[in-house]
């Protein structure tokens, strides 16, 4: 006589980073482009045990870009991705909205305690413009005596393609 049995995963307790590397949170890209790692989340169950078929809600804080829940998806600031059958939900794409902190909160749709937030850090790009800073009084068009200063030291303006500025320490 045989016994047999098939357990399954008891409802959504935990949420969290699908730990890989590089990880999917903490990243640090170019304001406009996509993080180099989609954000991933895993869910288990109370006794963390993974928890296949689970949706998981993503929602991007306040200026913080757009995700794409597939490649050929539209840009969306909420997405819901369905976990595998390893329990993991990923986004197809993160493009990130602004300069400084970005977030990504992840819940359990059906279990919104059940949340997290990744972040991620927006940096200008490249130096692709250059021009004079508009200052009061300009250091545009000033004349003085040969040999001396001019009044208002000359300044310039360096920014990304964004129209980001590019910052005192950043590569030039």
């Amino acid at each position: 006589f045989e016994i047999s049995a098939v357990g399954e995963a008891g409802p959504p307790g935990l949420i969290e980073v699908l730990v890989e590397t590089p990880s999917s949170d903490s990243q640090t890209t170019e304001v406009g482009t996509p993080v180099a790692v989609p954000p991933a989340v895993v869910v288990r169950d109370s006794n963390e045990f993974i928890a296949p078929n689970v949706e998981v809600t993503f929602t991007v804080g306040a200026s913080s870009g757009t995700i794409k829940a597939t490649a050929g998806g539209s840009a969306v600031t909420t997405a819901a991705i369905m976990t595998d059958a390893n329990g993991v939900a990923r986004l197809h794409s993160w493009t990130l909205g602004n300069r400084g902190a970005n977030t990504l909160e992840a819940h359990v749709t059906s279990d919104p305690s059940l949340t997290l937030t990744m972040n991620a850090t927006g940096i200008a790009g490249p130096p692709a413009n250059i021009a004079v800073f508009t200052e009061v009084p300009t250091s545009d068009n000033q004349t003085t005596v040969a040999n001396t200063p001019v009044p208002v030291a000359p300044a310039v303006l360096v920014t990304d393609a964004s129209e980001l500025a590019v910052e005192a320490g950043d590569e030039i």
